[in-house]
């Protein structure tokens, strides 16, 4: 890239008009000719202007081989510490991306630069960036010497898939990188199989598939002494052996998980990822009361993290995720105790937070709880507009568990009520979706 192309980029980014770039500097007509490479700009100029957007004048004026070594220096530091990086150093990495590299280099720029943007939940930027890399980058003929750097990359378009709860993509990209093992026994083949167990739980219905990858990835983080990446397997553990019906199995797991936390004086998310874990084990149960305890503890605990007030949901994205998924906890439990003042209030932060984040799965749900709350109230009308609407969003959404699961009850309503042609229609959506959900139990689980 040239150096007036390398100012236009970056000024840009910056979101500076020509003349607030050159105020007290040059005229526009000159940064309009800098940039369109017909003049060479002085060095003085150079100096001036890299001070403004806040790089280096030797930055603007490396030659390639110079580029190549910083640019392999930045992959070295970065690749497995993304959140580390810096505003100078992403504005070199979303510039190289940008130029022409080997497909070793581009899978680790990329890479680098989707993880990023997704553990930031910058998920529009994580976009442009996974549409863009996947035109440049074929996963065809790799050289075996090859594998990690496709490994990395894979594995970090998985993630941003998941983090939009898209959940066959990410599966699709999981399985890539998976390909792309040189080791089983490493970190990295750990968190890739602990992320496809996420997934795995999502969309089908036999639960032992995503026990599978648990138990891998619990062996691989004990090999390593990992603890808090134990833990985190743990609590995923524990929501299996809920969903398979075994409660003392479940709440074993959450107690050691929660010992083992207390011990190593890890993380709060942990923290309230087990108590909202031990809360769904007691709504499985049917002790509401305790579940109930166990739903406000979580809030309280990740309260102090966000900001609820409802026009302004920011804060750190797990807590709020988390929050999320213990305010519908409590609309499910309230809404069996007809408690209708909280169940509005919880159902209607959990709501805001779904829209306001881009949570589709979550979104759904609540959606599927809106219409039996109509449907008990007797309004069917509003009862099958909202069905109607969490399963068209949900096929437009790529989930096909939860279609099949709204289909299958709506097919029941139309039955029951001798609407025996649209039942029929929904029976078929329902049987073209043949996994069958058995509970979201991985609702605000994070990748690694």
């Amino acid at each position: 890239m040239e150096t007036g192309e390398k100012i236009r980029w970056i000024r840009k980014f910056k979101n500076l008009t020509q003349g607030e770039l050159v105020e007290g500097i040059a005229s526009v007509t000159y940064i309009s000719r800098v940039e369109t490479g017909r003049v060479e700009p002085s060095p003085s100029f150079l100096n001036k202007v890299s001070k403004k957007l806040g790089i280096t004048s030797e930055y603007l004026t490396n030659t390639l081989n110079e580029n190549r070594n910083k640019l392999r220096q930045l992959i070295l530091n970065y690749k497995n510490n993304v959140h580390l990086l810096n505003e100078s150093d992403l504005f070199y990495l979303q510039m190289s991306a940008l130029e022409m590299h080997s497909q070793n280099d581009l899978t680790n720029i990329y890479g680098i630069l989707i993880s990023y943007y997704t553990i930031n939940n910058h998920l529009d930027e994580a976009e442009k960036l996974v549409g863009r890399s996947v035109k440049l980058i074929s996963n065809k003929n790799i050289d075996k010497r090859n594998f990690p750097h496709f490994f990395y990359y894979n594995k970090a378009i998985g993630n941003y898939y998941y983090a939009k709860q898209f959940y066959e993509d990410a599966k699709f990209y999981y399985s890539i990188a998976e390909r792309y093992i040189t080791d089983e026994t490493s970190i990295e083949s750990g968190h890739l199989y602990y992320n496809y167990s996420l997934v795995y739980q999502q969309i089908f219905e036999e639960i032992n598939i995503s026990l599978i990858y648990t138990n891998k990835a619990l062996q691989i983080y004990k090999m390593h002494n990992h603890e808090e990446n134990i833990i985190k397997t743990m609590i995923l553990l524990a929501q299996q052996y809920r969903d398979l019906h075994r409660i003392e199995d479940a709440l074993s797991n959450l107690k050691k998980a929660q010992k083992l936390l207390l011990e190593h004086e890890l993380n709060h998310i942990l923290y309230s990822e087990i108590q909202y874990n031990i809360g769904k084990v007691y709504q499985k149960i049917n002790k509401d009361t305790h579940a109930i305890q166990y739903f406000k503890s979580t809030l309280q605990i990740s309260q102090p993290f966000i900001q609820t007030k409802l026009s302004d949901m920011n804060g750190s994205v797990p807590h709020i995720k988390i929050y999320a998924y213990a305010c519908k906890g409590l609309v499910e439990v309230l809404y069996k105790q007809k408690d209708w003042e909280d169940v509005q209030f919880y159902f209607s932060t959990a709501f805001d937070i779904s829209c306001h984040h881009h949570l589709p799965h979550l979104y759904i749900e609540l959606k599927a709880i809106k219409a039996n709350i109509y449907k008990y109230k007797e309004n069917h009308i509003f009862y099958e507009k909202e069905m109607k609407e969490a399963i068209q969003y949900a096929l437009d959404h790529k989930h096909y568990v939860i279609t099949k699961k709204l289909a299958t009850e709506l097919g029941d309503y139309y039955f029951e009520n001798k609407y025996y042609k649209k039942s029929v229609d929904y029976y078929r959506l329902a049987r073209n979706h043949t996994q069958n959900i058995l509970d979201s139990s991985v609702e605000f689980s994070s990748v690694l």
